[in-house]
């Protein structure tokens, strides 16, 4: 089902939906109460080489830079990766964080502005959830940040065959 709106006032949850309606009525007749887990569907993934030549450029630029090859994924995450915008009540923002953290070096979340009794946030996601798409662009970025540094990066034959490669593996990790 695909979702095109979500809100929570009084500890309801409210998702607005684009039809067709199957899947939820679906969800709705086989609802039995508990803990559950909701997760974007996502395109392609994208490919173990990809994330291996990703990690050898980080790598590279964080021994040239003298700072942790971490600290240097984490900035690309945040100039070239995924970025959701949410809103989260002043109250839950710690244990949001928290929680979101939890997931991995790339997971993290910057407060960008105040409302009231709500905080919007700016919520990264680490490259392990990437598509062909994302994962692409942070590794364009990445590569540029390494061509300033005049890092040997693969030339763009060689790119254009890992992209070709990330294309006919699909819904490869």
């Amino acid at each position: 089902m695909e979702i095109t709106n979500a809100q929570l006032r009084d500890n309801t949850l409210s998702l607005t939906l684009k039809p067709p309606y199957a899947d939820a009525q679906k969800l709705i007749y086989k609802f039995k109460p508990g803990s559950y887990e909701l997760a974007a569907v996502r395109e392609k993934k994208r490919s173990l080489d990809a994330n291996k030549y990703l990690w050898k450029l980080v790598t590279t630029i964080a021994q040239a830079v003298g700072i942790s090859a971490e600290d240097v994924y984490r900035r690309a995450v945040r100039e070239y990766g995924v970025c959701e915008t949410i809103k989260v009540h002043y109250k839950a923002v710690n244990e949001f964080s928290r929680i979101w953290e939890s997931r991995g070096i790339a997971w993290f979340t910057e407060l960008a502005d105040l409302e009231g009794d709500y905080r919007t946030m700016l919520v990264y996601s680490g490259s392990s959830c990437y598509n062909t798409g994302d994962m692409s662009r942070l590794i364009d970025g990445v590569i540029q940040d390494a061509r300033n540094l005049e890092i040997e990066t693969l030339t763009e034959r060689e790119l254009s065959l890992l992209l070709d490669a990330w294309k006919k593996e699909g819904t490869n990790n």
